[in-house]
């Protein structure tokens, strides 16, 4: 068997709920879990791409829990020519695939690992969107069948950060002569602990005034500082930057659209089997093993009944 590399990216999976922007582990049992694993199917507009959750479970790795699983993209793959003969002749046919990635969820921490298994599997993107549609199903149609009012589940707001890696960045930075401004996305957060004190403070002010989104710019500011900057709020913040290179070009450089994956060699296709290899690889990286304090209690506090959803 031979073999291939695929692409492994890192982000945070963020998700909290209601005004009071709850941690995800305190739905975790109630609602994450049990979303994920309905069988809920999201169709595109042409109505022959499916995107769906699969084999999502709960493992044991080391004494720690994780969340994981496959992401599909079921389609068909039209062919309207082939070559007969040395001859190029008309032959319409509709040819099934199904494209996965896999995902691993590190509850202790809510960091997540994203790997594609092929070119054509499903990105992230995609990832956090059908999340969304899955737990707004799910929410709808409990809520539905709940006749006390105070147990209604709250809104779930989902947003899986991309963590850019340092070496990626650096080599975007690498030709960046001067920046024009700085800007970061800020959403609630699972407990996390902000990356500067500017940043707790807008977290304070933004659960005080009831607001989801908040922006922050800064005009001209020093390019190691910004990078340093950038580098802490992995996983906490999304980020854009305006800059001009050593030629005068305008870039722009920002979360969604910086290559953020690490190459990794594997034999054949991903399965349950890589699991554990593939959380060993990620945990050399020193922003997969941090754990604020309020997660620690958090996980604690569920530890053993995520542990009776072991299979």
């Amino acid at each position: 068997m031979l073999t291939d590399t695929k692409n492994m990216s890192y982000a945070n999976f963020n998700i909290t709920f209601g005004k009071d922007d709850t941690p995800m582990l305190e739905y975790f049992i109630d609602v994450i879990f049990p979303a994920m694993t309905s069988g809920y199917k999201r169709s595109d507009r042409d109505g022959k791409t499916y995107y769906f959750f699969n084999e999502v479970k709960i493992i044991e790795i080391d004494n720690e829990y994780y969340l994981v699983g496959n992401f599909i993209k079921s389609t068909t793959y039209e062919v309207n020519t082939v070559v007969r003969n040395g001859n190029l002749v008309s032959d319409h046919n509709e040819v099934p695939t199904a494209p996965y990635s896999r995902f691993i969820v590190f509850l202790k921490n809510h960091r997540m690992i994203f790997i594609k298994n092929e070119s054509s599997s499903p990105d992230i993107r995609s990832f956090q969107s059908i999340l969304r549609q899955t737990l707004f199903n799910y929410i709808r149609i409990k809520n539905k069948q709940i006749e006390d009012k105070d147990k209604i589940i709250p809104v779930a707001l989902v947003n899986v950060i991309s963590m850019p890696i340092s070496s990626e960045l650096t080599d975007a930075f690498k030709n960046i002569k001067k920046i024009t401004e700085l800007r970061f996305k800020f959403c609630p957060l699972n407990a996390d602990i902000g990356f500067s004190q500017l940043a707790e403070n807008i977290k304070t002010d933004m659960k005080d005034l009831g607001s989801k989104n908040t922006y922050l710019s800064f005009t001209s500011p020093n390019i190691d500082k910004a990078q340093d900057m950038i580098k802490r709020s992995a996983g906490a913040a999304e980020f854009r930057v305006k800059a001009k290179d050593n030629e005068g070009n305008t870039q722009t450089i920002q979360t969604d659209k910086l290559i953020n994956n690490q190459k990794i060699s594997m034999t054949g296709d991903i399965s349950h089997n890589n699991d554990k290899y593939l959380v060993s690889l990620a945990m050399k990286n020193d922003i997969m093993k941090q754990v604020s304090d309020e997660n620690k209690k958090l996980y604690e506090k569920i530890k053993d009944k995520i542990a009776k959803l072991l299979q």
